[in-house]
């Protein structure tokens, strides 16, 4: 039987959930940072874009362009943008997809960087809100405890469900392809990629 000193010295030895969820929380914005800085975008941008956007929007914006940045080289061609919109259920045709670049590539490059991509989101906002929610819908419903990941166990629960379980090797294999940053457990951007590709 446990005393309750032993289930107080439990309870100090593992961190609560509250606790765990601003450490992934801390930890997230720091990657985003770091992707950010990556790509140009300076702390006053940040901050410009947190004041006029919100934080919640700007996650938003930026798990969107991870996403369709396929080569994950930091800025969006035409054609990444175009397959990963049909690949998202939104057939823009490709003069359509010109016409979206050209209209905020303020370098001239034909390429989207993400300070473009904030604006184009920003024009097109119904249209790419729109695309990514199935996909949003179907991480939330994986998700099964809400910690913002898809454990292997989940996955493969969710594949279950669906009528398409999998054997431990394959669960494996399919998380090792999703897992992109190698941490064990699959993040919205991560099962976005493996669903588009």
């Amino acid at each position: 039987m446990t005393t309750m000193e032993e289930l107080r010295q439990q309870r100090a030895r593992k961190p609560s959930s509250a606790f765990s969820a601003i450490i992934d929380e801390m930890k997230r914005w720091t990657i985003i940072e770091k992707d950010m800085t990556h790509w140009g975008v300076t702390v006053g941008q940040c901050q410009r874009y947190l004041t006029q956007i919100g934080k919640s929007k700007l996650v938003e914006i930026y798990e969107s362009f991870k996403i369709v940045d396929n080569d994950g080289n930091g800025v969006i061609s035409e054609t990444e943008f175009v397959e990963a919109m049909r690949n998202l259920g939104w057939n823009p045709t490709k003069d359509k997809v010109h016409r979206m670049v050209k209209s905020v590539d303020t370098n001239g490059n034909c390429e989207i960087e993400f300070e473009e991509f904030v604006q184009l989101f920003q024009q097109y906002e119904n249209e790419m809100t729109s695309a990514f929610n199935d996909v949003k819908k179907a991480f939330l419903m994986t998700d099964n405890d809400h910690n913002g990941y898809i454990s292997p166990s989940e996955l493969g629960w969710a594949l279950a469900q669906m009528g398409e379980p999998v054997s431990e090797e394959e669960l494996q294999r399919l998380v090792n392809m999703a897992d992109l940053n190698h941490d064990g457990k699959i993040d919205y951007v991560e099962f976005a990629k493996l669903l588009i590709e």
